[in-house]
C-alpha cells in the first residue's frame, strides 16, 4: 500500500477541521466539539493500531466509523427532542458546511495520483461532487439574501447536492477492498482505512449528509 503526499494529508486535515468549525458554528452546543473531538481521537487510534485495515474481519471493521455517526443521525430524527434541535438549525450555515466538498475533491484527486482511491471517485472521473462544493457559498449567499430561505432554488439545489453525495459514497464504498466490492479491483479504495482519510467517512460525509436531511425537513415543513 502506498503512502499519501504530505501536501494531501494537511490539505484534508484542513477540511475536516474546517468542517467541524462550520457544523460548530451552526450548532452552537457546548458538547458538540467535544464529542466530535473524542470521536476523532478514537478514529485516529484505531487507524494508528491498523483496525481498518482489517477488512476481513466479519463485520468489516471499516463499518464501525461509518454506524456510530449514523446512528447519531438517526436518534437526531427519531426522538421528539432531537426534532426539536434539528429544526431550530441554522439553514444557512448549513448551506455554507457543502463548501468543504470542494476540498474534498482536491484531496481525492490527489490520493488517486498516488494510486490510493480510483479514479472513479474524483473530477476526472465519475464524481461531480465538486459542483456541490463550489457552488454552496453562492447558494448561501443568495438564498437568503431576502431574509428568508427561497425554498424552491435551495430544495433543488439539496437534491441535485444530495443525490451528488450519494454517488459518490456508493462508488467508495463498492470499490472499498470488503467483502461486497464490486468496483475498481485494479486501484481499490484504500486511503480510507487509514489516518487522516478515516475521518472522511467517519465525520465529513456524515456531517453533509445531515445538512442535507436538515435541510430537507426544515424547507418540506415550511410548504
Amino acid at each position: 500500500m502506498g503512502s499519501a503526499g504530505i501536501g494531501t494529508i494537511v490539505g484534508f486535515v484542513v477540511v475536516v477541521a474546517a468542517t467541524l468549525g462550520f457544523a460548530n458554528a451552526a450548532i452552537k452546543r457546548r458538547w458538540f466539539p467535544v464529542i466530535v473531538v473524542t470521536w476523532l481521537a478514537l478514529l485516529f487510534a484505531l487507524a494508528q493500531h491498523g483496525f481498518f485495515r482489517q477488512t476481513t474481519a466479519t463485520p468489516p471493521h471499516l463499518l464501525l466509523a461509518v454506524a456510530v455517526p449514523m446512528l447519531a443521525i438517526i436518534a437526531a430524527f427519531a426522538t421528539r427532542s432531537g426534532r426539536r434541535f434539528v429544526d431550530a438549525l441554522p439553514l444557512q450555515m448549513l448551506t455554507y458546511l457543502s463548501v468543504v466538498r470542494f476540498g474534498v475533491e482536491l484531496a481525492l484527486f490527489g490520493l488517486a495520483m498516488d494510486h490510493l482511491v480510483p479514479k472513479d471517485m474524483t473530477f476526472i472521473g465519475s464524481n461531480f461532487d465538486i459542483i456541490a462544493g463550489f457552488s454552496a457559498p453562492i447558494m448561501g449567499a443568495l438564498a437568503f439574501a431576502g431574509g428568508k430561505p427561497a425554498r424552491g432554488p435551495l430544495l433543488v439545489w439539496n437534491v441535485i447536492a444530495f443525490a451528488l453525495l450519494v454517488h459518490v459514497v456508493v462508488v467508495a464504498m463498492l470499490s472499498a477492498p470488503l467483502p461486497f466490492q464490486q468496483l475498481n479491483f485494479d486501484r481499490p479504495n484504500v486511503a480510507i482505512l487509514d489516518w487522516p482519510f478515516i475521518w472522511l467517512p467517519g465525520f465529513v460525509v456524515p456531517m453533509v449528509l445531515f445538512a442535507h436531511l436538515v435541510a430537507f425537513r426544515q424547507l418540506l415543513k415550511r410548504s
